[in-house]
């Protein structure tokens, strides 16, 4: 069997090779009607670009990297590596994924410098390794940094978010609506600007009410997000101050540590306490009962970081975006108004 050529695929789809040359190498000049015509005739000959070849003519690696600093394992970093690969992927790139709990930083240096990819995507924990920006900055590679914990010391970086602090006072008052008034909130890393914006929005929203601040119901550790952190805090809340009726978590995978302290305490959720997460991760509606919480938009916060990306690496000079993504409140099982009223 020939192999399909570049210009099998032109003469399919009733364009020129440079037009099919413009669709692989991802250029915005091209219709979207025509790239759809090119795209769905390299399908039906099955094409399959030279990517060596491409490489040597554009002096591009058409890679993206994603250099992550949370476990790898976690729901949020899984969903967000994913979309980012699906999105790549689209836009005929491929993805190359490096763990800072797996390699160093000059192993990430090394990858941009030897071309084995045009920029990168970071995560919270990865934008603020400092030898990390260090680097990039020395060699202005293109990046964007999603969720990112400052936008201070970094060059040709665009950043992608979210809405935490409205997002967590959404939570907030979705309970204080309910009947509640004796709120805990238990959350890890509150160093971190995401964190931090999250309990404003809880303290926000109950300022508002007229409620009182109480610090010692907020509880908050250095370690990394996880049940086990949850489950430690939410108990030692439940045990000093019984006059909880909900807990606000700052991660899914807390707010899942939570409801195994109450479990294991004999307390009903949401009968005898209402709980709510942050994420809305894979696991969020599947457990009993389903959770309340905010959805983040991991899977469009991937697409706006590739598109930055990709833009940063097609014009270089171009300025640098911040994009603030909605996350919304999704109601489920996990909360009701208290059996007891103040």
């Amino acid at each position: 069997m020939s192999t399909v050529t570049l210009k099998d695929v032109a003469n399919r789809a009733g364009v020129s090779s440079k037009t099919v040359s413009r669709v692989l190498n991802n250029e915005p000049s091209v219709a979207e009607g025509t790239r759809k015509k090119v795209q769905q005739a390299m399908a039906e000959l099955n094409y399959v670009p030279n990517t060596f070849a491409r490489r040597l003519s554009s002096g591009q690696s058409k890679t993206i990297g994603i250099t992550v600093g949370w476990p790898v394992y976690s729901p949020y970093v899984s969903k967000l590596i994913e979309s980012t690969f699906r999105e790549s992927f689209r836009n005929g790139y491929n993805l190359s994924l490096f763990s800072l709990n797996d390699v160093g930083v000059e192993h990430i240096i090394a990858a941009y410098k030897g071309k084995q990819v045009d920029g990168f995507i970071l995560d919270t924990p990865s934008s603020m390794n400092m030898d990390l920006k260090r680097g990039l900055n020395t060699l202005n590679a293109p990046s964007v940094v999603v969720n990112p914990n400052t936008e201070n010391g970094f060059v040709n970086t665009s950043f992608v978010g979210i809405n935490d602090e409205q997002a967590a006072k959404q939570s907030a008052q979705y309970l204080i609506s309910l009947g509640h008034r004796h709120i805990g909130y238990v959350t890890a890393q509150a160093e971190l600007k995401h964190q931090r914006d999250r309990l404003q929005g809880y303290r926000s929203a109950l300022e508002e009410a007229g409620i009182p601040f109480r610090a010692e119901l907020v509880r908050s550790e250095h370690n990394v997000s996880t049940h086990d952190l949850g489950f430690a805090q939410g108990t030692e809340l439940m045990e000093k101050y019984p006059e909880i009726t909900a807990i606000m978590a700052g991660t899914d995978d807390i707010a899942m540590g939570v409801l195994k302290a109450a479990w294991l305490k004999g307390l009903r959720v949401p009968d005898d306490l209402s709980v709510i997460g942050f994420d809305d991760n894979y696991y969020a509606p599947m457990i009993s009962p389903p959770l309340t919480t905010v959805h983040q938009p991991i899977n469009q916060m991937a697409c706006a970081a590739v598109q930055l990306l990709l833009q940063q690496i097609q014009d270089p000079t171009r300025e640098s975006v911040k994009q603030i993504l909605i996350a919304q409140l999704v109601v489920r099982h996990s909360c009701k108004p208290p059996r007891r009223q103040d």
